[in-house]
């Protein structure tokens, strides 16, 4: 299995960063918008979920 490309600094993928919590109107649409990038860029679910799961709490915080 090919590793794929993580940013070094969060532990995400790369390209993922663009999904600033800022620029969407919930926390849901946030990981709806996510979640479509993760499938066209074939990262499964779980694996995902890992990198992601201590962003999304802070992310989920800071939104409300």
């Amino acid at each position: 299995m090919r590793r794929k490309r993580v940013d070094g600094l969060t532990g995400v993928p790369a390209g993922l960063a663009q999904f600033d919590v800022a620029e969407w109107e919930s926390f849901d649409a946030w990981r709806d918008a996510r979640s479509e990038w993760a499938a066209v860029h074939g990262w499964p679910g779980g694996v995902l979920a890992k990198l992601l799961q201590e962003r999304e709490v802070r992310m989920k915080w800071a939104v409300g």
